[in-house]
């Protein structure tokens, strides 16, 4: 019985450490009316596809910000007035980190999301 415990205590680390070490990244940022914010976390490039998404509803803005020794600005991308989602898959190199800025151009807040995969 005593084995039986210590195997499935194992098995239980095993899985919580395979899923921490294979867990995906999302950082968001959040931009109330008529506002401009960047996320606070950055997300390290894995040498795949990530996408940024942007959603408000009403006009809003938002791109993603490389960092690979300078920074550079990524596609800009563009919600129309009468609101929705829009987003774009793009290839994050291993050696930079990635952030996402989003603002909105209405009396709505908008919400940019940049991911390290597809969702």
């Amino acid at each position: 019985m005593r084995k039986l415990k210590v195997f499935g205590l194992g098995l239980l680390m095993f899985t919580m450490v395979a899923g921490i070490a294979s867990a995906d990244t999302m950082v968001m940022a959040y931009a109330s009316a008529g506002k401009q914010a960047q996320s606070e976390q950055h997300i390290n490039g894995q040498n795949k596809m990530g996408r940024i998404q942007i959603n408000a509803s009403g006009s809003a803005y938002g791109y993603y910000t490389k960092h690979c020794g300078t920074a550079e600005l990524g596609e800009f991308l563009t919600v129309p007035s009468d609101g929705g989602t829009v987003s774009r898959d793009f290839y994050m190199s291993s050696n930079c980190t990635y952030s996402v800025v989003v603002g909105s151009d209405s009396s709505f807040p908008a919400v940019g999301r940049l991911y390290d995969y597809i969702p």
